[in-house]
């Protein structure tokens, strides 16, 4: 027997693929091994075995829903519009994650629409191309080393952990080394820091020493007393200036000046914790 196969042609390029088979008369298996049918498939999910010579019920047994098909078509009687030119209002690429391509045609002009790199879906419906995410098909997609994955339009990323760098993808990542530059702006912020601690530590001190002198000297009970008035030391050190000095003895110095309105004389003790004032 022999095959015939045929591609008509009609005026509107609709292609349409005849098959027949016919025993040729010499061949002697014609009788034991009829081959009677015939069938379009797809070569990459098509593997030829000897049982399928026996009929189509041994094919249908490895192929239940039929043999894989696939076919291919273009947009006719037109090309991809020129770089810059406007779509015509027909253009079939219309969803916003896809790119036009002219197509293998010898007879006539035609185009493709494609899902651009990193999407998937129908580019001839709107929005038929969505970004694809990597992170559910980590067989396709994998972050080496335990690293997580993290989608991203156009693609995905497996972040190195904080403080290293490189490709997460290829479970490169490595500890970042400092340069000297960094090095010396970090060593000035810390530097800046411990200044900024000790100043703190410092004024607590300080005002935790002024609490300590004003109870000494027995100021929480000078309070009490209606016929003794308390100034604070900021109230007292326009009159501590050496023009207005006018003694000086083993215990501290005498200054004497105007406070409210009265003169006094206000006795500073050496070590300037202490003022009193008559």
């Amino acid at each position: 027997q022999y095959v015939h196969a045929t591609h008509l042609t009609d005026a509107h390029t609709c292609k349409t693929f005849r098959l027949s088979v016919k025993d040729d008369g010499y061949n002697p298996r014609w009788r034991t091994n009829p081959c009677n049918y015939g069938m379009l498939v797809e070569r990459s999910r098509y593997n030829f075995s000897t049982l399928d010579m026996q009929g189509n019920w041994t094919l249908l047994k490895r192929f239940s829903r039929g043999v894989h098909l696939a076919l291919d078509f273009a947009i006719g009687n037109t090309s991809c519009p020129a770089e810059g030119q406007p779509s015509p209002p027909d253009y079939a690429c219309v969803s916003g994650n896809s790119s036009c391509a002219n197509a293998d045609a010898a007879d006539t002009p035609a185009y493709v629409c494609k899902c651009w790199d990193k999407y998937t879906g129908n580019p001839y419906l709107p929005n038929g191309c969505q970004d694809i995410d990597e992170c559910k098909q980590p067989q396709l997609y994998p972050c080496q080393n335990g690293r997580i994955c993290k989608n991203r339009i156009g693609g995905y990323d497996c972040p190195c952990k904080f403080g290293m760098k490189s490709d997460g993808k290829a479970g490169t990542c490595t500890h970042v080394l400092l340069t000297t530059a960094a090095k010396a702006t970090m060593g000035s912020i810390l530097g800046i820091l411990v200044m900024a601690v000790l100043f703190v530590v410092i004024l607590h001190k300080e005002k935790k020493k002024t609490k300590e002198f004003y109870k000494k000297n027995g100021c929480p009970t000078l309070e009490k007393a209606n016929v003794i008035k308390l100034f604070k030391k900021e109230e007292l050190k326009p009159i501590l200036k050496s023009s207005n000095l006018i003694g000086k003895g083993c215990f501290g110095e005498v200054y004497k000046g105007l406070l409210d309105n009265k003169n006094v004389a206000i006795k500073k003790p050496i070590n300037g914790s202490v003022l009193e004032s008559d």
